[in-house]
């Protein structure tokens, strides 16, 4: 980076910035880019003056170049060993000797020397050194991100597309010189033909519109035809342009300039598969961030040791905020002290003094914790997403609940309509309530029916007695020993036959009846069970979970 002489001297003190400034007050300054005394402006560089010895320039316009370098060393370093777990933890090297002292007395540890790499911080500005110690942090302040790392060599997402892109240029430059040079090919003409203008002024005007020529012989005079523009010429820039989306795998259907004709369906299925070829650098993106998060819990953990509250709102659009406070000094014991008041044998209560704190509430500079970093698409690419997944799914048959559609839609005034719809809980013991009585209404028409069946089942046997009873009686009138012709005894036994096939049909019906008003009752009663446990667990989803208290 580059600093002037009094950044110098804010940061790195007056010591450095005027050793600085006797390096670059010679004549012969230490490299072609070590110094630079014409900064760039908002109006441009400035215009070139005479060569002027370097003094005479303002020492505020003299900008130096600073280096900064960090870098690993491996030293023999003091450790904190824990006698019962042999957890090692760095001492710092400024650390004082009686805080070291003070902890070896309060806690299980000891002290010992063991190789560990340290990070140094080094800065200098040409021959000068600025700054060169132990550096406060336990990693290097730059995270990187390169799309592709292999075998230590780095590419960028553009790094390749850098050739393509000039040869595009070339041919769209050349393609506008052939046109401009073929709209002024120049005159041939013969000489004295020209009687309104000369050689010169042709020269300068034979471009010009509405240009009027008076000459002797119109033949005297012709206009050069310009060279045709040579074949495939407009081809290079169209294939160039074709390079640019291959090597950067970028087809039209992801920069949506599909043609119109594409299916809809079409069109995801080609961006799905071209996700995919940025799944490499997606990677290594996610782990710049899981860097990232780990050395921000680091700094987290080494430097943030003030008192802080955070608000904490939930995912819905109606969650409640929580607050949770971190390195909160825990009050000590206290309480309540009597002492006589003003009437007789009163005392009241007066605050003692309030007392030391006896440790930290939520201290986050304790503990060992783990990073996790989750991606997701962009918040409008994702409700569009979940709102059209969750009308493809009620669709389907999926019962998915108003708010659900209404959280995920972009509606500007959906907080309003989710505070106007009916309680879920409510409206769940509604239809809870609402399918009890379909399936009671169902179950008294099973019954109606039943009774209906055993009526006429009733009325059959009664017409079967009354037949057996007119038999009886018919033979009673009619003794074997009278005059009276007798049936057919064939015919009589097939009417018997009949008559028994008919009861053992009707008895084989009454059972049939019985059985299937059983299986009714049963798959009522199993209706309303299972009717009954989905309302219990629309219930226990919709109950609100009440906000985890702060821990230690």
């Amino acid at each position: 980076k580059w600093l002037s002489l009094d950044d110098i001297g804010r940061i790195y003190g007056k010591q450095k910035a005027h050793k600085v400034k006797q390096t670059v007050s010679t004549e012969f300054p230490l490299g072609y880019d070590y110094l630079d005394t014409r900064p760039d402006t908002f109006g441009g560089p400035e215009e070139l003056r005479p060569t002027v010895p370097i003094d005479n320039m303002e020492d505020y316009r003299k900008r130096v170049r600073v280096l900064e370098r960090q870098y690993r060393v491996t030293e023999n370093q003091e450790h904190f060993i824990d006698m019962e777990t042999g957890d090692l933890s760095l001492i710092p090297e400024d650390m004082p000797k009686e805080k070291i002292q003070a902890i070896l007395k309060e806690f299980n540890v000891q002290v010992i020397k063991r190789p560990a790499d340290v990070i140094h911080w080094t800065v200098v500005a040409g021959d000068t050194v600025l700054h060169n110690s132990e550096s406060p942090y336990k990693h290097f302040t730059i995270v990187p991100f390169f799309p592709i790392f292999r075998r230590g060599a780095t590419i960028g997402m553009v790094e390749n597309l850098i050739d393509p892109q000039e040869l595009y240029n070339k041919a769209r430059s050349q393609e506008l010189h052939v046109i401009n040079t073929s709209a002024n090919s120049g005159w041939i003409k013969k000489r004295g033909s020209v009687l309104n203008l000369t050689t010169e002024e042709l020269e300068e005007r034979g471009a010009e519109t509405g240009l009027v020529l008076d000459v002797t012989e119109v033949d005297d005079i012709k206009k050069i035809t310009p060279n045709p523009i040579p074949t495939g010429l407009d081809r290079i820039s169209q294939v160039a342009g074709e390079d640019l989306k291959e090597i950067s795998m970028a087809s039209d259907s992801m920069r949506g300039f599909d043609r119109e004709d594409v299916a809809a369906k079409a069109i995801q299925a080609k961006q799905a598969v071209g996700g995919k070829n940025f799944a490499k650098v997606m990677d290594n993106l996610a782990h710049t961030r899981q860097l990232l998060a780990q050395r921000a819990l680091t700094l987290w953990q080494t430097f943030y040791t003030t008192e802080r509250e955070f608000q904490i709102t939930g995912e819905s659009l109606n969650a409640q905020t929580e607050t949770v406070q971190i390195n909160q000094p825990a009050p000590g014991p206290g309480g309540m002290e009597q002492v006589p008041g003003p009437g007789m044998g009163q005392s009241q209560p007066q605050p003692q003094p309030e007392p030391p704190p006896t440790g930290i509430l939520n201290d986050i500079t304790l503990g060992r914790y783990d990073v996790t970093v989750t991606t997701i698409p962009d918040r409008d690419t994702l409700q569009q997403s979940q709102l059209e997944q969750a009308i493809q799914l009620r669709e389907l048959g999926v019962p998915i609940p108003d708010h659900v559609l209404i959280e995920n839609s972009t509606l500007e005034n959906k907080e309003e309509l989710l505070d106007e719809k009916p309680d879920p809980q409510a409206e769940a013991l509604r239809q809870a309530e609402v399918q009890e009585k379909q399936l009671a209404n169902q179950k008294t028409e099973a019954e109606t029916e039943n009774v209906k069946s055993d009526t006429a089942l009733n009325l059959v046997r009664a017409g079967r007695d009354a037949a057996e009873t007119q038999a009886k009686e018919q033979e009673a009138l009619n003794p074997p020993g009278s005059s009276t012709p007798q049936p057919d005894p064939t015919a009589v036994r097939q009417q018997i036959s009949e008559s028994r096939f008919k009861e053992r049909e009707l008895a084989l019906r009454e059972r049939e009846h019985d059985d299937g008003m059983r299986f009714k009752a049963s798959e009522l009663d199993l209706k309303r069970a299972d009717s009954k446990a989905k309302a219990l667990i629309e219930l226990r989803k919709l109950e609100k979970p009440a906000p985890a208290s702060a821990k230690k």
